[in-house]
């Protein structure tokens, strides 16, 4: 068992991240194979403050091609582990080899953890997930920033999902502030940070949003606001992908808006 003082001996360099989300305690215990002892792997349990908190750390650590396993949710796994939330609790089971039997196991033991923790349905906890398109989303890629998010100090609590437009990945995020004033205050914070990082203002096709589309190096970067939440996009190569996600994604949020 480790707390915040002794987590990084457990896991040295990734220590900071896991307190910085909200982390409470973890708890490790190593399995073998019964029927091949030379084959097992290590659990390790996080307990976080709150399901956003386990959701943040699990969507940060996520693999970007790494297959979701379907019968958890949300969970992906890779060639030796099985990766999931639930809950306030983010869980890794590694395996410390490869090979079909140990990756059933792992899968197994996967399954029945998850059955004895408590669940929470992902809208409960990110209610920003209301905020964005279902169309052309790709499922799993949600990645929640409690801190800082695109290396901007200001950004936290962001929460950004990729989408597929005209053979172009697109990333949109939205952000709910505390009120309209503050959800613009933050759209003018981050275009100063994007232009003294070398961005300048591009033309938009659209009116809604003229002020708030910048060219960065070629990447097409976009903020605006609708009433107390922000949203946008991120380095998007394409900027009529972009510009097609974020109309999309603000005519969502008005919506949202409307229905209190």
């Amino acid at each position: 068992n480790f707390n915040a003082e002794s987590l990084y001996k457990k896991i040295n360099g990734k220590a900071p991240m896991y307190i910085e989300a909200g982390f409470r305690q973890l708890s490790t215990v190593r399995f073998s194979r019964k029927k091949n002892s030379d084959q097992g792997g290590e659990i390790y349990l996080y307990e976080m403050e709150s399901p956003r908190s386990a959701f943040s750390v699990y969507s940060n650590q996520k693999r970007a091609d790494s297959p979701l396993l379907e019968s958890i949710s949300p969970a992906y796994k890779t060639d030796n582990a099985v990766y999931f939330c639930s809950d306030r609790y983010y869980v890794e089971i590694v395996g410390f080899s490869q090979s079909s039997a140990l990756r059933n196991d792992i899968k197994d033991i996967a399954e029945n953890l998850s059955e004895g923790l408590p669940h929470i349905q992902k809208e409960e906890y990110l209610s920003e997930l209301k905020m964005f398109p279902e169309k052309g989303r790709i499922e799993g890629s949600l990645i929640l920033n409690l801190n800082g998010a695109y290396g901007f100090q200001d950004f936290d609590n962001i929460l950004s999902a990729k989408y597929n437009r005209d053979d172009t990945t697109v990333t949109a995020f939205v952000s709910i502030r505390r009120s309209p004033d503050e959800a613009q205050k933050v759209v003018e914070q981050y275009k100063k940070f994007l232009a003294d990082n070398g961005a300048s203002p591009a033309s938009a096709s659209s009116e809604i949003l003229e002020q708030g589309i910048m060219d960065m190096y070629g990447m097409t970067q976009i903020i605006f606001s609708v009433g107390r939440t922000c949203g946008g996009i991120h380095q998007a190569n394409s900027q009529e992908a972009a510009e097609n996600i974020a109309l999309n994604l603000a005519k969502q949020m008005e919506q949202q808006k409307s229905e209190g």
